[in-house]
């Protein structure tokens, strides 16, 4: 069932419109035909149109499109990048491991402590009052899309937090935020996330850019921005003692994750190839290479690397996660020049899909095999 994020009460007639409205807006581009090009670009669009209206929201979309699939890219580029980096990733993703070994990081401190509740008017009142110190017009943006009834709650028990549909064609898109455990800091840490997502959508649009789908999600860096944005979230509640009594649990789960998802990277990387959506760990050097990593650790729970592992969210959080903590250093040393070389990244990494992308923003390859910012960091938090 769909929220609307204004309050807990289900509103389905707005939710409908608000669908319709999309719906709508999508037909007319496809009536107006166009060029390969931009029926390549539509395509998107309109599948993700039928699949949300069919899944998510239950609505029958009631256009008669066709939906192209011959438009439809049939060579994933991510596993090219990723084997072509193998090398690379594998010695960042060990550098991770070790920093959280050699600092004796206590991970289960605070673990999986209930998080006080929070309601709906708490939580867009810290949202907003990050937003507005770190960039002004995605908040404004956010509150947009409340107001325009276009940002959803739903209450799955799943374990994704939540995502953005951005409908590039029409420069819209919706938010949707899943409420697992209650409204609490973790839900207000989805919201983020997703406005990491919109903060590079909103960047684009202004530079008249249609990439987002089609190629930054075909590149290891597509979490960087979302990642950055729930790091930088986390340290501001921190730094201003905003929910002290929540905090320390939920940067112990951020590297509790980056731990555990450096550890899948790590030993993906020792795959001879990365050729399908699902890998298992079946070599036997490999699954006693892990085991060893799991002794000199102190994490102890459980892993499901035997039982097959999404290759792709194996890179792109793990990756998101890492180059966040590297990316907050240099933000609070200077956010504005910060701000604007980040988003200069944005138009470049999808077509340079390596680190050389966020060189302005001072990470590279060798700063993150190096691992020093990291093992502070990680002694500070222990």
């Amino acid at each position: 069932m769909l929220y609307l994020f204004i309050g807990d009460k289900y509103m389905e007639d707005k939710i409908i419109d608000t669908m319709k409205n999309i719906g709508n807006k999508l037909n007319e581009e496809y009536l107006k035909g166009g060029t390969k090009s931009q029926r390549k670009r539509l395509v998107y669009e309109l599948y993700s149109f039928e699949v949300l209206c069919a899944e998510e929201f239950d609505i029958e979309n009631k256009h008669l499109w066709t939906v192209d699939t011959e438009l439809m890219p049939d060579k994933d580029t991510f596993a090219d990048i990723i084997n072509k980096d193998k090398k690379h990733l594998f010695d960042i993703s060990k550098t991770v491991i070790e920093s959280f070994i050699s600092s004796n990081y206590p991970f289960y401190h605070d673990y999986n402590k209930e998080l006080p509740r929070m309601n709906i008017k708490q939580i867009q009142e810290i949202v907003l009052g990050f937003l507005n110190s770190f960039d002004v017009n995605t908040a404004n943006k956010l509150q947009e899309k409340i107001k325009e009834n276009k940002v959803f709650i739903t209450r799955l028990e799943e374990s994704h937090g939540g995502y953005i549909n951005p409908f590039e064609i029409l420069n819209d898109g919706i938010i949707v935020v899943n409420n697992i455990d209650g409204y609490n800091l973790e839900f207000a840490k989805y919201l983020i996330h997703e406005c990491g997502h919109l903060f590079e959508l909103e960047h684009l649009y202004s530079q008249n850019r249609r990439i987002y789908r089609n190629d930054s999600m075909l590149t290891p860096y597509y979490e960087v921005s979302s990642s950055f944005l729930e790091y930088a979230f986390l340290r501001y509640l921190k730094d201003n003692r905003i929910l002290n009594h929540s905090i320390d649990t939920a940067l112990n789960d951020f590297f509790l994750e980056l731990f555990v998802g450096n550890f899948y990277m790590h030993i993906l990387c020792m795959k001879n190839n990365i050729d399908s959506e699902y890998i298992y760990i079946t070599e036997d050097n490999i699954k006693e290479y892990a085991n060893s990593i799991m002794e000199r650790s102190n994490y102890y729970g459980p892993l499901y690397y035997e039982e097959g592992l999404d290759y792709r969210n194996s890179f792109i959080y793990p990756l998101g996660e890492l180059m966040a903590i590297y990316l907050y250093e240099n933000y609070k040393q200077d956010k504005e020049n910060f701000i604007k070389e980040f988003k200069r990244s944005f138009l470049v990494y999808p077509s340079n899909p390596t680190l050389e992308a966020f060189n302005n923003v001072g990470v590279n390859t060798a700063l993150l095999k190096e691992g020093k910012i990291l093992r502070k960091v990680l002694e500070n938090y222990k």
